[in-house]
């Protein structure tokens, strides 16, 4: 019997733990379509990257599929944002998608952007992309990214957040915690070169936070409330990003020049509406009626056109709205910059330089210089602009050529400012804009969350540490219940055993001179 106790308790003390384990784990996440399992035809995977394809991009987009995003982003603009992008970036580019909740999936790890793959990422969006998820774990969703960006050898490296960046994780102790996480795992980040841009989509979400996460990894954070937001904002992050070449719109119209190879038209459009685009030989081109050499991509609020090798001349396009509109270009003539950091101090006079290139080699032909202006737009995070004319001077590469044209400024508050360089040689246009953050010197602040300790364990060791101790704890407990319980029921069966006292019986009693009394006496 004792024999069957013994076992009873150590069956008792080895599994009780593991039932407590599970109930003190990280809370489960809610029922999420984002878990749906993947088509059952497989997008091509990415591949090696050659030394001609150093020059692409690799871009992890984060997506959350909490319950928050219900409030946060009631449009669900997340969705729309992404196919934009992934139809502006271009086939020498690789592409993933995670979602999160409480947990983090990759949906689709990083694959080439072809025009084969391009259902399975419009599927993936479209589909498993939900605001259902009970929990929000930023961390979990940040860690997830960087595992399937860290192998990858490209220069550019980008994970895109899309979140009102809410920490829930049930409590404040866990929010707490997990935040601490994700700001002592950025200079993992930092360390390997992958850059963090945030989206937000409402003023419900902690932008205070998510520009935070995105500043500590040289990154931007973006505030898209509407769809004509929407298209504006990816546009400069794909400005940022691809560093294109651009003509720009004047009212309806663009020059194409001999040297332009290609052009990619972006148009935000009212819902309803249709664009047109009407070629130097006025022929009018609509969706539907195209030449082999244009691709046409639409929205019910924007249209992509690309065209291979454009005539040369004046183009013009139906516009019914003035923002967002791009006229992006590949061509043998580009206008290059040294603006190309993401992050400058606050107060410091900048040399604000462009020059002209032509396949890689800049161009110092006086002829082609003596007819050109150059100039910077400089707008401020307040919003005011400030035209600085750049002069031309020599660089010291081509003797006594004047082939850069700079000026000095100096940029006197924080955030982020937006530089609009042009140039004019007469019979062609070039514009580039570039985004700079400006920091301020002032020491950085710590975040909202809590304190950071600056020594703290990497999270996998905490996490492990903790586990471990919480086992120990709890097994000790239950084996000197176990042993208590035992030496009870010993004792007690130890008293059952023991032989009863019996009770001597008194002599009896004696008359005088040690004689029995007569009976009845």
């Amino acid at each position: 019997m004792f024999k069957k106790i013994n076992i009873f308790f150590v069956v008792l003390c080895i599994c009780l733990p593991l039932g407590v384990g599970a109930v003190s784990s990280p809370p489960p996440q809610g029922k999420v379509s984002s878990v749906k399992a993947p088509p059952t035809q497989e997008p091509i995977p990415a591949k090696a990257v050659s030394s001609k394809q150093k020059e692409g991009i690799d871009l992890i987009f984060v997506l959350d599929c909490s319950g928050s995003m219900k409030k946060t982003d009631p449009q669900d603009l997340r969705k729309p944002a992404t196919e934009l992008f992934v139809s502006l970036l271009g086939s020498q580019d690789r592409i993933g998608l995670v979602s999160f909740g409480g947990l983090a999936q990759t949906l689709i790890p990083l694959t080439e952007n072809l025009p084969a793959n391009q259902r399975f990422f419009s599927e993936a969006i479209q589909k498993q992309i939900t605001s259902e998820a009970l929990y929000t774990n930023l961390y979990e969703a940040v860690k997830k990214g960087y595992e399937e960006i860290k192998d990858s050898s490209r220069a550019t490296r980008i994970l895109l957040l899309m979140s009102d960046g809410q920490m829930d994780l049930g409590s404040k102790e866990k929010d707490s915690a997990a935040s601490n996480e994700l700001f002592a795992f950025l200079p993992l980040l930092i360390r390997s070169n992958i850059k963090l841009y945030t989206v937000a989509f409402t003023d419900l979400s902690d932008q205070k936070f998510l520009a935070d996460l995105a500043e500590k990894t040289k990154g931007f954070f973006k505030m898209a409330k509407t769809d004509k937001d929407l298209h504006v904002i990816f546009s400069s992050i794909f400005e940022q990003l691809k560093l294109p070449d651009s003509v720009p719109l004047e009212g309806d119209s663009f020059l194409v020049d001999k040297f332009i190879q290609e052009v990619t038209i972006l148009i935000t459009k009212q819902q309803g509406t249709s664009s047109r685009l009407i070629a130097p030989s006025r022929r009018e081109l609509v969706y539907g009626r195209l030449p082999e050499n244009v691709n046409w991509y639409q929205t019910p609020v924007f249209d992509l056109i690309t065209m291979k090798n454009p005539i040369p001349g004046r183009w013009k396009v139906l516009l019914n709205s003035k923002e967002g509109n791009k006229v992006f270009v590949v061509t043998e003539l580009t206008l290059n910059t040294s603006l190309n950091q993401n992050q400058i101090n606050q107060g410091k006079e900048t040399s604000v330089e462009a020059w002209l290139e032509r396949q890689g080699a800049r161009i110092g032909e006086k002829r082609i210089l003596d007819s050109m202006f150059c100039m910077a737009e400089v707008k401020d995070p307040k919003g005011n602009m400030t035209r600085l004319n750049l002069y031309p001077r020599s660089s010291g590469d081509k003797g006594d050529s004047k082939d850069v044209f700079s000026n000095v400024f100096t940029f006197q508050y924080p955030g982020t400012y937006s530089i609009k360089l042009t140039i004019d040689g007469k019979t062609f246009k070039r514009e580039l804009i570039r985004e700079v953050q400006v920091v301020s010197s002032a020491p950085p602040k710590l975040p909202p969350q809590g304190k950071i300790q600056s020594n703290a364990p990497p999270p996998s060791a905490d996490l492990w540490g903790k586990a471990i101790k919480t086992f120990l704890l709890i097994n000790g407990g239950f084996f000197l219940l176990a042993i208590l319980i035992m030496l009870m029921i010993k004792w007690r069966a130890g008293r059952a055993v023991r032989p009863k006292k019996v009770k001597k019986e008194k002599p009896k009693k004696k008359g005088k001179k040690g004689k029995d009394k007569p009976a009845g006496s």
